[in-house]
């Protein structure tokens, strides 16, 4: 059907935007990025061409030119919410959160956007700007009340401002929005990961081992999870069974300096292994 569009139409990107999409999808990327490139170069300043390149860039992880892409939609349309949220994303990804912030500030001032509302709030998090990210995870319950993401930000804000009762509260809260979206959508790695972590800093030792387990046994490679792994043993007093999934995440590509920042392992950060788990984790 994209050939036969782009027979009929050879100067309209839509076909070829449509056939690269295809191709990507078929693990023939090379071909469907240079029909999505074609179809960029037909649209002129018509900017769903480029956003379709853009989008498919960041899926197959080369942000940089993702970035870039994501840049030039902006010159013509500053007021493109996927770009305007995709680039903070990537933004994001990169540690250039200070480069984030505004468009995802600019996006919540166009509309009430809840994913713009939540990234903006994991910015100012892992910027250390507490009372900004706690603000901004309210406003996505205030966007969006059945949000499963925000209570779970909330916990962890208040956490690290000290308000143990809160944490506590949000972190039940947490613990049921996941709850919430397992039993729609069933067994999901990320979601009984988080909800393992949630459950641990409740005290809820047993739930939260089971919940990593089985995370685990879902995506074995994942450094999302392996992470929360470490936590949950962290949490639990597990020592070898942490800095066994602290070793394992950083090898599957996760952030060595997440373990420094996160209360998990506040208990750790002297520890002599500990360091040298940190300092020798090779990454493949």
């Amino acid at each position: 059907a994209a050939d036969r569009a782009i027979e009929i139409a050879p100067d309209h990107h839509a076909g070829f935007t449509l056939r690269g999409r295809i191709r990507i999808e078929e693990d023939r990327v090379d071909e469907g990025l240079a029909d999505l490139r074609q179809g960029v170069d037909l649209a002129g300043t018509e900017m769903s061409a480029r956003l379709e390149l853009a989008y498919s860039l960041w899926k197959l992880g080369r942000n940089n030119e993702a970035a870039g892409e994501y840049e030039k939609v902006l010159r013509y349309n500053p007021d493109s919410p996927s770009a305007l949220n995709n680039l903070g994303a990537i933004y994001g990804q990169q540690g250039r959160l200070l480069d984030a912030i505004p468009l995802f500030r600019h996006l919540l001032e166009l509309s009430d956007d809840a994913d713009a509302a939540h990234n903006l709030a994991n910015c100012y998090f892992y910027s250390d700007r507490m009372d900004e990210a706690l603000a901004a995870y309210q406003r996505v319950l205030e966007i969006d009340p059945e949000n499963t993401y925000a209570p779970h930000g909330l916990a962890e804000t208040y956490e690290k401002l000290g308000d143990e009762t809160m944490a506590k509260e949000s972190f039940e809260k947490a613990v049921t929005a996941y709850d919430r979206y397992l039993a729609a959508a069933g067994a999901d790695s990320l979601m009984l990961g988080l909800r393992a972590v949630c459950a641990a800093k409740l005290g809820r030792e047993r739930e939260s081992i089971a919940n990593i387990q089985e995370a685990v046994g879902l995506a074995p490679n994942s450094g999302d999870i392996l992470f929360n792994a470490a936590q949950v043993y962290a949490l639990a007093g597990r020592r070898d069974e942490a800095l066994t999934n602290i070793r394992l995440a950083i090898q599957a590509g996760y952030p060595r300096q997440e373990f420094e920042r996160d209360l998990a392992f506040v208990d750790y950060r002297n520890d002599p292994e500990f360091r040298s788990v940190l300092e020798t984790a090779a990454v493949p």
